[in-house]
């Protein structure tokens, strides 16, 4: 059948496998387990910024006719809505932290976009985590 044409937007946080509580949002259809199969999109935003730097393309991949089943954003540690601990600046765990979303958010065969730093976290992920 046809997607639905609207996908509610939902937030949360979660915790880091080091007790940092992280803000994000996602909306979509293909929710963890139920996901459709589809690249879910997740957004990696650069150092001083947050998840709302996403604003525009968050909305106008919702728009889209060819949107994926979910896109997620989130705040980096130390940014946005998460929690502004004294340690974990480092883009390798800022990397752990991007494992720890999708762990939480079941998510697996993700596209990963991010701009600025955010791309030297989603390098690090990859090194560390495959």
């Amino acid at each position: 059948g046809e997607p639905p044409t609207t996908m509610q937007r939902q937030q949360g946080t979660f915790l880091t496998n080091d007790g940092v509580r992280l803000a994000y949002e996602y909306a979509g259809v293909g929710f963890g387990k139920n996901n459709t199969g589809d690249s879910p999109v997740v957004l990696v935003h650069g150092w001083s910024g947050s998840k709302h730097y996403f604003d525009n393309s968050f909305s106008h991949i919702l728009a889209g006719r060819n949107r994926p089943p979910m896109v997620v954003r989130y705040d980096l540690r130390g940014h946005g809505e998460s929690e502004k601990p004294s340690y974990g600046y480092m883009v390798a765990r800022f990397a752990a932290d991007l494992r720890d979303l999708l762990d939480h958010l079941e998510l697996d065969n993700v596209t990963l976009v991010g701009t600025s730093m955010g791309c030297a976290v989603i390098w690090s992920y990859l090194s560390l985590f495959g």
